[in-house]
């Protein structure tokens, strides 16, 4: 069993690293491709989707894991049910999008609407692989559907020259996901005679709709930022905010990948009642993030400038603030998968709309203030009460020891705050990193030499079954 983790983990980790390198290739290609406008059109349309993806999908995907656990052998016929209803509700999103142009164009709208529908596709395809251990498949399409978005996106904003080049990239990257949208539900789904059922229906509704307010207020969380930096201020800054946080995203990836494989050995151990289990390997992960935050941050500045031209290298400060909210992100997420196993969905939606409300509150105040940058905080500060919520109403579970906690914030605040000194002293950084990260070796060996264990030995103990 063991061994059955640990190749899931590597699969989806190197899967993961394979993608955001061929991510960080477009982002690197396009800002030098396209203008500053142009890019930020493309990002204010990836920001869009992912809004609108979770009002027309119902966040059904969400509702998989705990229905394999019900429906056990009816679990097929649960998932080409719910391939029906995410049809419904597409074409009822269709519908509306389509009378209502709101601030948008009729077919910036239409291909949003149209994006989102096979985002869905694609993201109810990996989680379903996800949950039937199957993640070498999911790796592979998730692998193909990046090469094949950026060769369209790079070949045609290229051949286009200098003709509204932002919507070029867009139109590229939708019809591009669609055509893997397409494969996927034909050789997924391939028995089409279960797509209404009644019961899977109210199933969907019930466990997944509710999850829809948390999922919204998420993105909203994470996306309105780019929103309210291209209405105060305008699309230039949006490509800056935009590209930097892109590049910062490699932590999310990594954790995305890592809480691929947590979830499953994590429900199978909740399922047993082995909450000691999860307890005591969420430590391990609390270690494990702290480090990735910290290295990728110190490297950052050299990624930053390798991959953008000069004109966004004024974004270069921002990125610790934002990698450290993803520790908070890590952490709350960590909360949620919990409590939705035991199907605590109720509890979840009110502490995401509660950050989702900092967010957009502090984001009007400070960006007329002090510019884009102000976000990169706001979005910590967010991130931060949307963890102690959590925190708070699962304080008697105890899934993560406060005096941990407090040791490695502590620890980020003042590693990520002298980071903010040293930025432009590429020496200083190398060295500070160098020593942190060799402390970090010896403190790992004499744990394992006190306790006569390998490293080996330490993930068989955290994985113990």
């Amino acid at each position: 069993m063991f061994e059955k983790y640990l190749s899931a983990s590597f699969i989806t980790i190197v899967s993961s690293v394979v993608t955001k390198v061929i991510a960080f290739l477009m982002i690197a290609v396009l800002t030098r491709m396209i203008s500053q406008e142009d890019y930020g059109e493309y990002s204010l349309f990836t920001t869009w989707e992912s809004i609108i993806s979770l009002i027309i999908g119902g966040s059904i995907a969400s509702s998989f894991g705990i229905a394999k656990k019900d429906f056990k052998e009816k679990y097929p016929d649960y998932l080409n049910s719910s391939l029906g209803l995410s049809y419904l509700l597409f074409f009822c999103g269709l519908l509306f999008f389509s009378v209502f142009r709101f601030h948008k164009t009729q077919l910036f709208l239409l291909l949003v609407v149209f994006h989102s529908f096979n985002m869905n596709m694609l993201t109810n395809y990996d989680i379903r692989q996800t949950f039937d251990f199957k993640f070498l498949r999911g790796a592979t399409v998730t692998f193909l559907t990046s090469v094949i978005c950026f060769a369209s996106v790079v070949i045609s904003v290229y051949l286009v020259k200098d003709r509204n080049q932002g919507m070029v990239a867009i139109i590229a990257w939708t019809i591009s996901h669609a055509v893997i949208a397409l494969y996927c539900q034909k050789t997924f789904f391939k028995n089409l005679r279960g797509l209404f059922d009644k019961q899977y229906w109210k199933y969907a509704a019930r466990y997944s709709f509710p999850m829809v307010p948390h999922n919204l207020s998420l993105v909203i969380l994470n996306q309105m930022d780019r929103i309210m930096i291209d209405e105060i201020l305008n699309k230039a800054f949006v490509a800056i905010y935009s590209v930097i946080y892109s590049l910062s995203i490699v932590i999310s990836i990594l954790w995305t990948a890592i809480r691929k494989v947590w979830m499953t050995w994590a429900y199978d151990r909740l399922a047993q009642n082995d909450e000691k289990s999860v307890i005591r390997v969420n430590h391990y992960l609390i270690a494990l993030m702290a480090v990735l935050i910290v290295n990728y941050c110190y490297v950052s500045p050299e990624i930053i400038k390798i991959f953008l031209p000069e004109t966004y290298w004024d974004g270069l400060n921002i990125m610790a603030p934002i990698l450290f909210g993803y520790f908070y992100s890590f952490l709350f997420s960590i909360y949620v998968n919990i409590e939705y196993f035991y199907k605590k969905s109720g509890r979840i939606v009110w502490g995401t709309i509660l950050s989702a409300a900092v967010n957009i509150i502090t984001n009007y105040y400070f960006i007329k203030k002090y510019g884009y940058k102000a976000s990169a905080y706001t979005t910590l500060l967010s991130y931060f009460v949307l963890f102690f919520y959590h925190y708070l109403i699962n304080f008697k579970h105890n899934y993560f020891h406060t005096c941990k906690l407090i040791l490695v914030s502590l620890f980020l605040t003042v590693v990520l705050g002298i980071f903010q000194i040293i930025i432009d002293s590429i020496l200083f950084r190398a060295l500070f990193l160098t020593a942190i990260d060799a402390a970090s070796v010896l403190i790992i060996l004499w744990i394992l030499k006190q306790n006569h264990m390998s490293v080996r030995d330490l993930v068989r103990v955290a994985l113990k079954q």
